[in-house]
Formats: structure tokens, C-alpha cells, sequence
């Protein structure tokens, strides 16, 4: 029998009443076994969304630790080799291509595991949560692949759709795939998206939001797939990341429409909903502002990290003087931003605190949930996209959706509007300040092929600097065409 290799979580010692911390894969197990019945497929979930959790990918690389370093979100010691290779860009430095390889791998790795669990579904099709089961798997392989095709993709603007992309796995094949397009990499995460959004289309989180438990106490066992959907792949994750692909694509009306279309839904179900200062000042204060989250994966040791780069004296810390001062202080910013309070310190300005959990909130009996979510999707990012589409052809209603988004940052100023040069600048401070720590700005500049303001200086874009290198071992088995 094959042996399928679960990554184990590190959940132990939570309190009963956390059951969705509780629900931990074998180390290792025969997949004829595990994938008898929906409780092995939720261990296999699990599984996957563990191993993105890992500090190769979503723990810490593909957050602050290697994408926000070459954006120029913080100050790094000299002495840290590895911090000042991708601050500069030496992708081929050994120090950063073993981290490079790393985020190759570790996705690859997930989506094989994925394609394992796809190809198990007739085991339990008709069964109560197979629809569940069968769209987080299928929106989990077109997310992996997306996240892969920005990273080592081309950029779609300079090189053209048809240019080489990556691979894509529709099985669980250990025979190397044969390179696509960018056109064909989106074309199968569209039907992969379609069809986990049909799969998911009566998703709970619909109803009962993003934190909500469907299960019921008094029947039966405890499924983790009906409990805070919000950290799993569910309905609106999969309806944002349709937009987010339309955009990656080109087809700039396709994107605006679908992100309008999840953002009037939301304003109906409140399921996933703009933060609010209550959230903030709350006992458990939520800094990460998780009921934006569209799409999150939870890492209960995400703190530990939070301690090693942050709060020690040789740690990483914001630059924020001739950098980002010129965000907050000045142009469109505001000091009443409450990112900035609470984001990075609007006192010392250095110091990071949006990823702060303090011992208390970790005991098992205090755990503060918003603490350990890794965010991968939010809810303003649909507002971006829409305003970066209505810029070219609607300006007054590009500038409504920012200053929507706005206000429920506590800003009120109105921002520059008299051409599409001002609103599309507003629009980039604003994701610039947004996504401090979260890994997102730089694909966000390679998609727009941006110059990257740093400290003291302007990095030009190339295409260099915006596509990582595969692994060498890849380029020797699985040569590009």
C-alpha cells in the first residue's frame, strides 16, 4: 500500500471547548485507511492546511520573513545574511535559494497531497459533508497553483499570457508535468475555482459567518469541516480568489464584477465584515482584524516567530523613517489610520505590534483565536480590485470604493481625485499600508510591474527582480521549454 505523509499539528493541550483545534492527522497512515470514511479526509485537510503553515510558507517566508523584505518593510541587521539577500534582490546567493527552493517545494508538496485527497472523493461521494470535503480540496489546488504561478510565473504585463509558466498537477503523479502557459495555469485554476464554488455553494459559513459552528452539540460526533470556516477554504474565499485570478489574467470587467459581487453579498450576510474599533479595544484585541478574513489558515505557534523577528534587539523592525513616514504622515495618510495605531506602533514607530500575542491570550484557557490566524485572503483586497479597474473608466466611483475602505480604517479625508495618476497613487499607498507584513505588496507590484520605494531609493522594476528562479533540480528533470 502507498503511504500518504500527514504533517502532525501541535495542538495539544487546548481545552475541550476549542474542538477545531483538535482535530490532528496521523503522522503517517496507508491512504486506503484514511480515506475510508469523511473523518479521514477532514485529517487529510487538516494535513494540508498544516503544512502551509510551515515556516517555509505561510509561517513565516511567504508572510514577512522573504516577501516583505523586498519591499522594503523593514530594517534588518547587518548581520543577517539571508534578510540581506532578498532585500536585494540575490536570488542565487545559496543562503536565499534554499528558501526560494523551499517555497517551490513546500506548495508543490500541499497540492500533491491535495491531488491525493481528490483522487479518494468516490469513497464518500453521497455522503453529508462530501460537498464540503470535495470544493475546500479542489479551491486548495487552484490556490496553491495561483500562489506558485505568482511567484515564478512571468509577469503577464511585459512577457504576454503565453509565456511559460509552471506546472500543473491535476494528479497525484510523482512524474514531473510538462510546463504551461500563464493562459493555460489560469484556465485550470478557473475550473478548478468553478468548481469548488459549485461544490461549495450551501458553504456554512453563508449563515452562520466566518467564526460560527454548525455542529450540534447534542447529536452525534464533532466535525471540524461545519466550525469556523473562515480558517478552511470555503465559499467566499473561493468567490474572492475568482476576482483576484480575472485580475491576474487581464480581464480587468470580469474581475471588477466578481468582486463587486461578493462585496454587495457580504453586505448582506455580514458573514466576513470590516473590522471595528471594538474588535480592538475588546479583551482579546484583534490586531489582525481576522473578520476580513475571506480566507485563513490558523498556526497556534504563530507567536513564536512574532517573538524571534520582532522582539528581540536583533530582530527585524519597521523602516519607517524615509520610507514609510511618507505613507502615514504625509500625502493620503493619516494618524488616525487605525494601522497605524495599531499596527506598527504610532508611538515608537518601529516597533511591529500587529502580530503581537501576549503569553496570556496564549494559555490554553485565555486563548485569544484572533491572534493565530494567517491571513491569505481579506476583504479589502475586493475593494482594490474593483477601484484598480473603475480608475480607467469611472473615476468617481474608483475613488467611492476608497474612500468606503477608508472609513472603515478611520479616515475620513478625502483623497486626491482630479486624475487617474492621483487615485491610482492613492490606491497603491493604500495597499502599501494595508498589507505590512502579510506578503501580499509584491506581487502586487510585479502584476502592475511597479518601481519598489525603499529606504532612501527607488528599486526599477525587471524581470529579474520580479520572477524567482525554479530549483536547480527542477531545471535539471523538468527542463523548461
Amino acid at each position: 500500500m502507498k503511504k500518504l505523509i500527514i504533517y502532525t499539528l501541535l495542538l495539544l493541550g487546548f481545552s475541550s471547548c476549542n474542538k477545531f483545534l483538535d482535530v490532528k492527522p496521523d503522522d503517517q497512515v496507508y491512504e486506503e485507511e484514511v480515506f475510508s470514511n469523511e473523518r479521514g479526509f477532514t485529517k487529510a485537510l487538516t494535513g494540508v492546511y498544516r503544512a502551509m503553515t510551515s515556516d517555509g510558507l505561510y509561517g513565516r517566508s511567504l508572510k514577512y520573513g522573504v516577501m516583505d523584505l523586498m519591499v522594503g518593510y523593514w530594517n534588518v541587521p547587518t548581520d543577517d545574511n539571508v534578510a540581506n539577500d532578498f532585500k536585494n534582490y540575490r536570488y542565487n546567493n545559496a543562503s536565499a535559494r534554499g528558501q526560494i527552493d523551499a517555497m517551490w517545494s513546500g506548495l508543490y508538496n500541499a497540492i500533491h497531497q491535495t491531488n491525493i485527497i481528490i483522487s479518494y472523493l468516490p469513497n464518500i461521494e453521497g455522503k453529508p459533508n462530501y460537498n464540503i470535503i470535495a470544493g475546500e480540496a479542489y479551491g486548495l489546488r487552484a490556490y496553491l497553483h495561483m500562489e506558485l504561478l505568482k511567484l515564478f510565473g512571468p509577469v503577464i504585463s511585459q512577457e504576454g499570457i503565453n509565456a511559460i509558466a509552471i506546472p500543473y498537477y491535476l494528479t497525484p503523479t510523482r512524474k514531473p508535468e510538462k510546463y504551461k502557459t500563464a493562459k493555460e495555469t489560469l484556465d485550470l485554476i478557473e475550473a478548478d475555482l468553478q468548481k469548488a464554488g459549485e461544490l461549495l455553494r450551501e458553504d456554512p459559513i453563508i449563515k452562520i459567518g466566518r467564526t460560527g459552528n454548525q455542529n450540534n452539540p447534542n447529536i452525534g460526533d464533532y466535525s471540524a469541516l461545519l466550525d469556523r470556516r473562515g480558517i478552511r477554504m470555503n465559499y467566499y474565499a473561493v468567490k474572492g480568489l475568482l476576482a483576484r485570478k480575472s485580475l491576474l489574467a487581464g480581464d480587468s470587467q470580469v474581475a471588477y464584477d466578481r468582486a463587486m459581487e461578493v462585496i454587495n453579498e457580504l453586505k448582506e450576510t455580514e458573514a466576513i465584515r470590516f473590522v471595528t474599533f471594538d474588535d480592538i479595544y475588546d479583551d482579546h484585541k484583534d490586531l489582525r482584524f481576522t473578520p476580513e478574513n475571506l480566507f485563513a489558515v490558523y498556526d497556534n505557534r504563530s507567536y513564536l516567530n512574532f517573538s524571534t523577528d520582532f522582539v528581540n534587539s536583533y530582530g527585524y523592525s519597521v523602516a519607517y523613517e524615509n520610507n514609510l513616514d511618507r505613507i502615514y504622515e504625509s500625502g493620503t495618510g493619516s494618524p488616525y489610520d487605525m494601522r497605524f495605531i495599531w499596527g506598527i506602533d504610532g508611538v515608537s514607530e518601529e516597533y511591529f505590534v500587529k502580530f503581537f500575542a501576549p503569553e496570556s491570550e496564549i494559555n490554553p484557557e485565555q486563548v485569544n483565536h484572533a491572534s493565530h490566524e494567517l491571513q491569505l485572503m481579506n476583504l479589502p483586497e475586493l475593494y482594490f480590485i474593483a477601484s484598480e479597474v473603475k480608475i480607467e473608466d469611472n473615476l468617481e466611483e474608483a475613488v467611492s470604493l476608497l474612500q468606503e475602505f477608508r472609513a472603515a480604517r478611520g479616515i475620513y479625508d478625502d483623497i486626491p481625485n482630479s486624475s487617474k495618476a492621483e487615485v491610482q497613487q492613492a490606491l497603491i499607498d493604500e495597499v502599501r499600508r494595508e498589507y505590512i507584513g502579510e506578503g501580499f505588496l509584491f506581487s502586487f507590484y510585479k502584476r502592475k510591474y511597479l518601481p519598489i520605494p525603499v529606504t532612501g531609493k527607488i528599486v526599477q522594476p525587471s524581470l529579474a527582480i520580479y520572477k524567482f528562479p525554479v530549483p536547480l533540480n527542477e531545471d535539471l528533470y523538468n527542463p523548461k521549454p
